[in-house]
């Protein structure tokens, strides 16, 4: 697990905060952080976890798919208002449906008050957890053959970074009630060459940024942090020859989403 801090670009952003310790069976898919500080990391596989931005130590989040079968899924948290303390957690389906979703991550508990620990009810004498299932809001009705990474904003925006194969990959806003695509794209294609093999997303003070491994004709893999001003449009590759494959990346809605 690393952390990224783009206020020591053009230097070394990137720290090791230490190994997962998530007892999964597959690698990570995808991650967001919530305002307590905690990562929220789904696997491969669809399982859960609940993780310490501090140490990487892991808790099992209880989580049921359903009929729904959404298992690999990206995923940012978005402030419910602009300003606000409450916060939604958004899913973008891995399955080729393009589905926009909702999972309530306060049925798991406040962070802030349990230290990390997972909820529990008392049902008939005994201590269960709670039980997280995601609803559906829409259609991502901009995505192609890929859905897209999410990244989400205090002022109550959420956005989606989408990968496209063969024509420029791009960013836009996304209607949280729809799914749908709203406003301008941010295209992302530079020197974004060779076929993409993995990618995050997130946003800070303004700006995108986006981590990409790609593979070259030649098989060969290469990786990326691309850095898009939201106001002026304009793309840079602020690290390239990343010695990471970056597959999930989150800031919490604490963080500024414009430059200050």
């Amino acid at each position: 697990m690393l952390s990224f801090d783009p206020r020591k670009l053009p230097g070394d952003p990137f720290r090791v905060i230490g190994k997962l310790g998530c007892e999964a069976k597959r690698g990570p898919y995808s991650m967001a952080v919530d305002r307590h500080g905690m990562a929220w990391i789904v696997y491969d596989d669809g399982e859960l976890f609940q993780v310490s931005i501090g140490d990487a130590s892991c808790e099992r989040v209880a989580y049921d798919p359903g009929a729904t079968e959404l298992q690999r899924f990206g995923m940012g948290f978005v402030s419910d208002k602009p300003g606000g303390t409450s916060e939604t957690l958004f899913l973008s389906s891995g399955d080729g449906s393009h589905a926009l979703w909702t999972l309530d991550t306060s049925m798991h508990g406040d962070a802030s008050a349990r230290g990390g620990a997972s909820q529990r009810v008392r049902d008939a004498g005994a201590v269960v957890a709670r039980v997280l299932r995601p609803v559906r809001v829409g259609t991502l009705s901009a995505a192609r053959e890929r859905s897209p990474e999410l990244t989400g904003t205090s002022e109550a925006q959420l956005f989606g970074f989408y990968p496209v194969r063969g024509q420029p990959s791009f960013i836009q806003e996304i209607d949280r009630a729809t799914g749908a695509g709203k406003g301008r794209r941010w295209q992302v294609d530079a020197t974004l060459v060779g076929e993409i093999q993995a990618w995050a997303f997130a946003q800070w003070a303004g700006v995108f940024y986006v981590f990409v491994t790609t593979r070259d004709a030649r098989g060969e893999l290469d990786s990326t942090v691309r850095a898009i001003d939201r106001a002026t449009g304009r793309e840079r590759v602020v690290r390239d020859h990343v010695p990471y494959r970056v597959t999930g990346a989150g800031v919490s809605t604490c963080a500024p989403g414009r430059e200050r």
